[in-house]
């Protein structure tokens, strides 16, 4: 097959995410299987127009904030000039609406969707488009075969009144061969690693911090920020009001390898966000052999096994984080129980396992058709 895939970024892009992770994982497979596969996305500060990654031919085309008004214009292009067999939309949030503008058969995947919580990140005229273009999804997108990474996605749009019949569930992989466990700091080290957006609600992982250092423990401490994205320089000011400026290091992005290094290094991980589709990140820390605490969230809750390979902390409770952070930092035995625990839950998501079973659950939906 010759595929088109759409999505907002590619993941050489700063603001890449488990999105961009998950596409290449999953379509690199595809080329390997032979299959032609061409990645249209948005453009960034330095990018090449052209480009090739994992044998996936990449397209730049657009700033980013423009990118989706922008679609049917780049798509016109492309299909004036070469003939896909199928299209992918992979949907960030904001669909492209790609089925209005092609009679080509047409596979979606979806992630996560903001729903009310996109208030939390923008104006509230920004967040009334990104909530009603979600909304005309759920309408406009029925009918089509939807692949997705969570159960939590899967019952959402459900609920939302897509056809159950026609979504499929294959969970992100982790690479276990690239993330593995290692030698830990020499200090105790708590990270967060991720975009640096305010939905994320990163304001409360430094609160727990504050509270952790305050009430829990007076030696000496490790943390970092490990990430980009358009909340860092209200972080950054945040930092500096609770007092912490001399405590947390923001490193910015960083290469896939510096990643693996940290996430090994970690002696435990921290994600406060309200909502994902599944937490990539959360568990490539824990193939690293690196506990999770997390917050009982869509996505987030699938990813750990609370008591077993970190723990699962309900919305908001920074003060229980504080706790549990305590009991990891002085507790070895706990540290080195959840760290082994983690290694082997991970490794129920092996990358080439889920790379087989995503090709197969897309083959069929596109046989449906």
């Amino acid at each position: 097959m010759k595929i088109l895939v759409i999505n907002w970024q590619d993941l050489k892009n700063p603001l890449s995410g488990g999105a961009e992770v998950h596409l290449h994982q999953f379509f690199s497979y595809f080329v390997y299987k032979g299959h032609s596969v061409t990645l249209l996305c948005s453009s960034f500060r330095g990018a090449e127009r052209e480009d090739v990654q994992d044998g996936i031919r990449i397209i730049r085309r657009g700033h980013r904030q423009f990118f989706n008004f922008l679609v049917p214009f780049y798509l016109k292009q492309l299909l004036s000039t070469e003939d896909f067999d199928i299209i992918v939309e992979d949907v960030n949030k904001i669909p492209f609406f790609t089925r209005y503008f092609t009679k080509k058969p047409i596979v979606v995947i979806t992630h996560h969707f903001f729903g009310r919580v996109i208030f939390q990140e923008t104006n509230p005229l920004f967040g009334l488009y990104v909530y009603l273009s979600e909304r005309l999804f759920y309408k406009l997108y029925r009918g089509l075969p939807i692949i997705t990474v969570s159960e939590s996605t899967r019952e959402e749009l459900v609920k939302n009144g897509m056809p159950e019949a026609s979504i499929s569930v294959v969970y992100n992989a982790v690479d276990v061969d690239f993330f593995k466990p290692g030698e830990k700091s020499a200090l105790p080290f708590v990270l967060y690693l991720g975009r640096l957006k305010r939905y994320k609600r990163i304001d409360l992982f430094l609160k727990t911090v504050k509270i952790f250092r305050e009430k829990y423990y007076s030696g000496h401490l490790r943390v970092e920020i490990v990430g980009d994205g358009d909340a860092k320089k209200e972080l950054e000011k945040l930092v500096v009001e609770l007092g912490l400026g001399d405590l947390v290091k923001f490193t910015g992005f960083v290469s896939e390898e510096e990643k693996a290094r940290k996430l090994r290094e970690a002696w435990l991980i921290v994600n406060t966000s309200p909502k994902e589709g599944w937490g990539i990140v959360v568990m490539e820390a824990q193939a690293s052999g690196t506990p999770a605490i997390v917050f009982n969230s869509p996505g987030l809750r699938e990813a750990v096994r609370h008591g077993e390979t970190g723990f699962i902390v309900p919305f908001g409770e920074v003060e229980n984080i504080a706790v549990l952070m305590r009991k990891l930092v002085e507790d070895r035995d706990l540290r080195e129980r959840l760290s082994s625990n983690a290694r082997m839950w991970a490794e129920k998501f092996r990358i080439d396992q889920l790379r087989k079973e995503f090709y197969e659950t897309f083959l069929k939906q596109v046989s449906l058709r």
